[in-house]
Parts: structure tokens; sequence; C-alpha cells
């Protein structure tokens, strides 16, 4: 009875013991734990202070720099006005229309043409048979005169493609008097009419050449070549 007893107060002794242990490190804790926050508190108020100073800094740049900017004379921008923009963009659209076109000139008229299955059988012999709307343009003036007729079709790649393939109808029996050209703007085709006035004169002078236009320029070449 006396050992259960000596045992029963040691074990209290030795709890006793423990409890003030565990105390003694909770208290320890909590000092190394408010040490660690007031170290965090001086570290963030010392990282706010270079935070504040460098924002305070580079606002103070920025606002020399735009001050400088505003301060200094711009130079006037051109004013464009309404009409000048309207007649810009209206060329354009005219010159991308005009892309898509071709004209075709020395087709007989008949009274009751199939206009566009008479221009399919053109582009036959230059081998392309791409969709089309065609239409004579000008007035008739006199059976004499032959209209020429306008093309449409649906990209400018194709009326490159036949542009060039339109010499082939040099060697047609049926269409060797019709030939292609671009659709040109007025302004083009004067420039057109000037070239080819020059060239005539100098295939006057130098009977022995032959000359053709090419890209806006005037060529030349030996007949014998």
């Amino acid at each position: 009875m006396d050992f259960l007893m000596k045992t029963v107060e040691s074990y209290r002794t030795a709890c006793t013991n423990l409890q003030s242990q565990l105390i003694e490190n909770q208290q320890a804790l909590i000092k190394v734990q408010k040490e660690l926050s007031d170290c965090k508190s001086e570290k963030l108020e010392s990282m706010e202070k270079v935070v504040k100073s460098s924002v305070a800094d580079s606002v103070k740049e920025e606002f020399k720099s735009y001050s400088s900017v505003v301060s200094t004379p711009q130079p006037t921008a051109p004013v464009i006005c309404q009409k000048a923009l309207t007649s810009v963009v209206k060329s354009v659209v005219e010159e991308e229309d005009r892309s898509r076109n071709f004209l075709v000139f020395g087709l007989p008229e008949e009274e009751e043409e199939g206009l566009e299955t008479r221009i399919r059988e053109v582009l036959e012999e230059v081998g392309l048979k791409p969709k089309l709307e065609a239409q004579r343009i000008g007035k008739k003036k006199s059976a004499s005169v032959i209209r020429p007729v306008k093309v449409c079709v649906s990209s400018s790649l194709i009326v490159s493609q036949i542009l060039r393939n339109a010499r082939n109808l040099r060697g047609s029996e049926k269409f060797k008097t019709v030939y292609i050209s671009p659709d040109r703007s007025p302004e083009q085709r004067e420039a057109r009419k000037e070239l080819v006035a020059a060239m005539r004169a100098q295939a006057l002078e130098e009977p022995h050449k032959k000359f053709y236009i090419k890209e806006g320029q005037i060529h030349s070449a030996d007949r014998n070549t």
C-alpha cells in the first residue's frame, strides 16, 4: 500500500514538473513570436518608406516629362477637309473596281447578240473560262462604229491572266481582229494615248525596228530577231 502511494505521489510530482516546463516553454514561444512580430513591423515600415519614396520620385519625373511635352510647341497637323477625303476614298474604290474589269475591242455588234456567250468564246481562245458580266459601253452612233465591251470578272488576278494571254488572239482565225485591254481611268487613257503617239513617231524614224509598250514604257527590238 505504501509503495502504491509513493508511486502515485511520484507521478503527481512528475506531472507538476511537466506542466511547469510546458508553461515556461509557452512563455518562451510567446516572447519569440512577439520579437518576430516587432521585427516584421520594423521591416514593413522600412519597406513602406522606400516604396513611398520611389513612387514619389517616379511621379515627379513623369510630371516633369509631361510638363516638357506640353510646353514644347508641336507641329500643326495638316487639316484634311471632308471633300478631299471623300475624293480620295472614291478614287480608291473606283481603282479597285477597275482592277476587276477589262475591255474588249473589235468584236462586231449584232442585232440580238448573246454578248456574254460571245465573250466566253473569245476567252476560250486565251485559255480561260471565268464567270463574267459583259455590256457594251457608249451610245450606238453608226453601223460602222463598233462599241467596246466592258467585262467584269471576280478578281484582278483573273484579269491579269487574261491580259497576259491576250496575244493568243492574233493566231485566232475567228477573233484575230479582237484585242483586249485593261479598264483604264481617264487619266490613264490620256497617258496611254500620248505613249502610243510617241511609239508611232519612233517607229517612223526607225522602220527597221519593231516597237511595243510594256509596263508603261516603250521598248524596241530589231525586226530580224
